[in-house]
């Protein structure tokens, strides 16, 4: 007998349809509701979880209901299912733009990714606890640092989710770092290095934000062929690649792709073309 794993809301039709198809005694059927999912990805082991369940219990995923905004988490979802060998009806989510979506798709091409996790206030909190307290709260859809926070208790967790309702949010633990990369990759070609810092003032080191940028000349090798993966791994050819290194580890991690990366706007435009026409003219 499979068993089959219902992903819709618990409204009245729904639980009276999961019911009548768990009265044929040849079909075993669960429900979860979209709004109680937790994702976790961490070094080598990534997670789909929803109360002590876990989607690895399941043969077979039937998604009923999927919210527009949500898209990118069954789209994580349906990546997940993918990678284990799970059949899930229906596998035509598409939206790749979310954090959560980059980090599942990022360590199962085995490159680092920050521990990283998706769900309810209360799964969040006890991920901050395992960070150790701290954590970097941020929009999975959110750009130039903005609704990303540096959370330090459970309280403060707790607030910003409150105040951000209409927002889907990841947790990550804080890497101590001087700052990050920029590497913009052309064609998976990392072409152009810019460290940028913000001087130990915020979190955040993004320009926009006050940070100061400086173009590096002599790049770790490591650096650019993690920078260059990072892209092909999710089929970004024009790509600015964020990547930060563990003042403690010395590890690089990666903390997003973002795509066509400003080449007519922020810092070191006239460099930036310069590698865009280097591209151009082959």
């Amino acid at each position: 007998m499979k068993n089959t794993l219902v992903i819709a809301s618990h409204k009245p039709h729904i639980l009276e349809f999961v019911d009548s198809l768990n009265k044929d005694a040849d079909l075993s059927v669960r429900l979860w509701d979209y709004h109680e999912i937790n994702i976790e990805i961490e070094k080598g082991v990534s997670r789909v979880s929803c109360g002590d369940e876990s989607l690895d219990d399941f043969d077979e995923i039937l998604v009923l209901a999927a919210p527009d905004h949500l898209h990118h988490v069954f789209s994580t979802i349906g990546l997940y299912a993918e990678t284990h060998g799970l059949s899930m009806h229906d596998h035509t989510f598409g939206d790749a733009s979310g954090k959560l979506y980059q980090m599942m798709n990022l360590q199962n091409a085995g490159l680092n990714v920050p521990d990283t996790f998706y769900g309810t206030p209360e799964f969040l909190e006890k991920a901050l606890f395992k960070m150790g307290g701290v954590g970097v709260l941020k929009s999975t859809h959110g750009t130039k640092g903005n609704q990303n926070y540096l959370v330090n208790s459970p309280l403060m967790l707790r607030q910003i989710l409150a105040e951000n309702e209409n927002t889907t949010f990841i947790l990550q633990n804080f890497i101590k770092n001087d700052g990050d990369y920029r590497e913009i990759v052309i064609n998976y070609t990392a072409f152009l290095s810019i460290f940028r810092s913000s001087g130990g003032k915020d979190h955040r080191n993004n320009t926009s934000l006050g940070g100061s940028a400086k173009i590096v000349e002599d790049v770790d090798e490591e650096l650019l062929r993690l920078a260059e993966s990072a892209a092909r791994a999710m089929k970004i050819e024009f790509a600015g690649v964020d990547v930060m290194k563990d003042q403690d580890s010395g590890e690089y991690y990666i903390l997003e792709i973002n795509r066509t990366p400003q080449f007519a706007s922020g810092s070191f435009v006239d460099e930036k073309t310069e590698a865009l026409k280097k591209y151009l003219k082959n």
